[in-house]
């Protein structure tokens, strides 16, 4: 009665199937906050370096990060004293883009590394919001609310589909901008009360990052393109699903699979699921006799341009994509 998709999704880093540096970056960005969301326990972790600094050079120890001067004095971990606003010391990427094709672990990388952050995940559809004005308003209550479980945990905001919150003209254009404005805004007084600025982490999830509406959006926030999974991790995974399931699909079965959705984790696993209500066993007629499985995408401006001054497509490649170049050309 559950989805494989919600059983099986990551819950740690170990389990995650995108790339290990942006997963690293990410989640490095997002602990560049503790010095406004947590500033106590900041302040505990830089006494505590302090002291094991002082403690190494009574020992005849260099610091940990350096020396400073003839005192040997260490450098704190981040050089200067914590603003009497708080908000002062925000990083200076106040957004993080995440871009890359469906399925390939952008949102799910999001939630894990918020909770392995010590943050409350709260996802919000921009596509939902047409207006720049509800949008805000979204932002601002996530901001600003704490959970109902009691955990007292903070919120990380994941903006979900931000390439559809302007796919119109006016108001529902605004949206981007209004979260440009929020980037931008500056500290005023010592509290964020006006709910001007952003004080959470925001990360914001498209499909292609360089739609013509993430324009102003790329100029300030920091972009990370994700790739489609690997197929030799997507398809061990699978077998280890599979195993778990208690259904024996072979190897190339999965590795047809794969293909097939162009190594889309969701599809990967709704497929499997269907085909396994009907049987114990899946072979490749199985999976060739069935519907599911396909995967309608199309190329993108930048597929086609690597199709047509490949080396290896020619001329035949080329002759291929020119009603696909030419489509794309026009809608831009």
């Amino acid at each position: 009665n559950t989805l494989w998709v919600d059983q099986y999704s990551p819950s740690t880093f170990s389990e995650l199937l995108s790339s290990e540096r942006i997963n690293r970056k990410v989640l490095g960005w997002i602990k560049t906050w503790d010095k406004v969301v947590f500033p106590k326990r900041e302040r505990l972790r830089q006494e505590h370096q302090k002291m094991k600094n002082d403690r190494n050079l009574v020992n005849g120890k260099a610091p940990r990060f350096g020396m400073v001067g003839a005192a040997g004095q260490g450098k704190p971990p981040f050089p200067g004293s914590f603003n009497q606003n708080k908000f002062s010391n925000r990083p200076p990427a106040k957004v993080i883009l995440l871009s890359g094709p469906p399925g390939a672990g952008k949102t799910t990388l999001a939630h894990v590394a918020a909770v392995h952050a010590g943050y409350n995940p709260i996802e919000i559809n921009a596509s939902d919001e047409r207006t720049g004005k509800a949008l805000r308003r979204r932002i601002v209550d996530a901001m600003q609310m704490k959970s109902m479980f009691g955990n007292k945990k903070p919120n990380c905001i994941i903006l979900d589909e931000i390439d559809g919150a302007a796919n119109g003209r006016g108001e529902s254009r605004s949206a981007i901008d209004t979260i440009v404005k929020m980037i931008k805004a500056t500290v005023k007084g010592e509290s964020a009360k006006d709910a001007t600025i952003i004080t959470r982490p925001i990360i914001c999830i498209c499909n292609d990052q360089y739609a013509p509406v993430l324009r102003p959006l790329r100029g300030v926030a920091d972009c990370f393109s994700f790739k489609s999974t690997k197929g030799e991790r997507l398809v061990k995974r699978l077998r280890d699903i599979c195993r778990s399931e208690s259904i024996h699909v072979p190897g190339n079965v999965l590795s047809v699979l794969c293909k097939r959705t162009d190594n889309d984790i969701r599809s990967c696993l709704n497929t499997l699921q269907f085909l396994s209500c009907q049987r114990s066993r899946v072979t490749l007629q199985d999976l060739e006799g069935n519907a599911v499985g396909h995967k309608d995408q199309k190329a993108s401006l930048f597929q086609v341009w690597d199709g047509v001054f490949s080396k290896k497509g020619g001329l035949g490649n080329f002759s291929g994509l020119q009603y696909e170049s030419s489509r794309i050309l026009n809608g831009i």
